[in-house]
């Protein structure tokens, strides 16, 4: 579906960066380009919304001017003030407001005012939270700590996709649970994709993102973003194509296991009898595999930019997508500070699956000729070469079996027993 990345733009905020309001820039979880294709509102997974106006020149980042900053409260179940670890957001186009997904615990919440308000300094600089009536609580019961549901983005029909980070406590190590959600939080219907495992800690879903293909058959598709960190081999960001099509719901599902589930409660399901949601990696972005020259960080924030934000009329006219990532510098003045990165996913051109393979068969046979003739240069030029040759090829039609063995003595058998 798509080629390697052939645009890479971006903007660089250092640690410690602040808006002209005087608040800090950092820990964005997610992202999403409001209607209007101006405001752009990045989460902070402490619990804030930063509202900015975002500038294009094509597909290149040109500017990026912050206007407003609001605070996001909630209360939990007894009415007492609690902590937002907030990692997904999502636009209800059908009301304008705001949808967020939380961890410890995985709530959904909304922000009920409309999205206008994050980027109108008039509006106050605090929002409070409402949860949803509906809420995960199989996510919330059996999430593992700092592994509860990261990814959320806007689905068809006013439905929304939510992805679990991490393998709940009774799955195998490999699954991550998506779900399909309505606008009250309402569970619809529940798929499930598997990760890479090796050569480390399997990597963990950080967000979701809706595309529409031209000539799109099959199941809704999205991307997928996917990311791991290791001391010894550092960040590894992966971006996967999701195609839904035939995926098994396992919403009944109390455990997901590769082989028999242990005492895992009731409605056990085995991986042989289910069909994950197919995906296809679109590219991976790891310390010696640098997207664009650009050094790789805990990208955790997505958003696909309209083809009418860049001055495109369609996907058509753009001859692909174009995909912003954000890294979560975590606060921590060892990363990189805060980077924006706007890259294109061209579509496959017909010929473009067959090119590569042209390219390696002619790297391999090529050399091969190259010698095949210099053999040949020599042989035709030089006559002891010839001579030789013939020698050679003499020597060769005449060799029998026995002259392959070593000389063996003529009192002794080659079994070693007496002649």
């Amino acid at each position: 579906v798509f080629g390697a990345v052939d645009h890479v733009s971006s903007i660089f905020l250092p640690f410690g960066a602040t808006s002209p309001q005087g608040q800090r820039i950092y820990g964005i979880s997610a992202c999403l380009l409001a209607p209007d294709l101006q405001t752009l509102l990045l989460l902070c997974d402490m619990g804030a919304i930063y509202g900015a106006r975002v500038d294009f020149q094509g597909l290149k980042l040109s500017n990026i001017s912050w206007k407003h900053w609001t605070e996001i409260t909630s209360d939990d179940q007894w009415g007492v003030p609690m902590a937002m670890d907030v990692e997904g957001m999502a636009l209800d186009n059908g009301t304008g407001e705001v949808l967020l997904s939380s961890e410890r615990p995985s709530h959904f919440f909304r922000l009920p005012v409309p999205w206008q308000s994050f980027v109108n300094p008039d509006s106050g600089n605090v929002t409070k939270a409402v949860w949803l009536p509906h809420q995960p609580s199989f996510v919330e019961e059996n999430e593992v700590s700092n592994k509860g549901l990261e990814a959320f983005t806007a689905s068809a029909n006013h439905t929304f996709l939510a992805g679990v980070e991490g393998a709940l406590e009774n799955d195998d190590p490999a699954v991550r649970r998506i779900y399909q959600v309505d606008s009250s939080g309402r569970s619809l219907w529940s798929g499930f994709l598997m990760v890479d495992t090796f050569p480390s800690h399997p990597l963990g879903l950080t967000e979701l993102a809706a595309v529409n293909l031209p000539n799109q058959s099959g199941g809704p598709r999205f991307l997928s973003l996917e990311r791991r960190f290791s001391r010894a081999e550092g960040n590894d960001i992966r971006l996967y194509l999701l195609d839904l099509a035939g995926a098994s719901n396992v919403s009944n599902c109390s455990a997901i296991c590769d082989g028999p589930c242990d005492l895992r409660g009731e409605h056990q399901c085995d991986l042989d009898e289910l069909t994950s949601i197919q995906k296809r990696l679109v590219f991976q972005w790891t310390p010696t595999q640098l997207l664009g020259g650009l050094m790789v960080d805990n990208y955790e924030a997505m958003t696909i930019i309209p083809p009418q934000a860049v001055g495109y009329e369609s996907v058509e006219d753009l001859g692909g997508l174009a995909v912003l990532l954000i890294n979560d510098n975590n606060d921590n003045p060892r990363q990189i500070g805060t980077q924006f990165v706007l890259l294109r996913l061209p579509f496959a051109t017909a010929g473009e699956p067959t090119r590569w393979p042209r390219i390696m068969l002619l790297l391999v046979v090529l050399p091969v000729l190259v010698a095949l003739c210099s053999l040949c240069t020599v042989f035709l030029l030089c006559p002891k070469a010839r001579r030789r040759c013939r020698r050679l090829g003499r020597r060769v039609r005449h060799q029998t079996f026995e002259d392959d063995d070593p000389p063996v003595d003529a009192g002794v058998s080659k079994l070693g027993r007496p002649v």
